[in-house]
């Protein structure tokens, strides 16, 4: 692993990126994770596969800030929504239900930072389960699912 650390600042080498695959068709690698900063915040880019996303849910502890990298996805936030490619950024305080979607033809890339950084944990939780854990999960890091997955605009 090429990491180097500088007091508490550090580079890793993007070779040396761990990617997780807490569900279906999205693959997550953390850059920066809480334990790095003082749980003040996490850091991590997301592939999503096409048709892939995440229902509605609320995240009742955090804060995200979602930047797409590549592709195209769609958000949908407090009952609105937004289409966006490369460079789009979507913020979401707590208590706000969201969801997004990839409805194009190839995968998309997005970062995400959380603050506090509960989201590496919820992630590396998630690896490896059925589906059927992650109502409980969830629960222990703050996220309710309160709604399904956003479909497509009618053409």
């Amino acid at each position: 692993m090429t990491t180097t650390a500088y007091s508490n600042a550090f580079f890793r080498d993007p070779a040396d990126h761990r990617w997780l695959s807490p569900f279906p068709g999205e693959f997550v690698a953390h850059h920066v994770n809480g334990q790095q900063t003082g749980q003040n915040f996490s850091c991590a880019e997301a592939e999503i596969e096409p048709g892939v996303g995440q229902p509605l849910h609320i995240h009742h502890t955090i804060e995200e800030l979602l930047y797409v990298l590549e592709g195209e996805i769609t958000f949908a936030l407090e009952g609105r929504r937004f289409r966006s490619g490369p460079g789009g950024v979507l913020f979401i305080p707590r208590g706000s239900a969201h969801a997004f979607r990839n409805f194009g033809n190839r995968p998309a890339r997005m970062l995400g930072v959380f603050s506090p950084s509960a989201m590496d944990g919820f992630f590396e939780a998630m690896e490896g389960q059925l589906p059927s854990a992650l109502p409980e999960i969830a629960r222990r890091y703050g996220i309710e699912f309160v709604g399904p997955m956003i479909e497509a605009e009618p053409a």
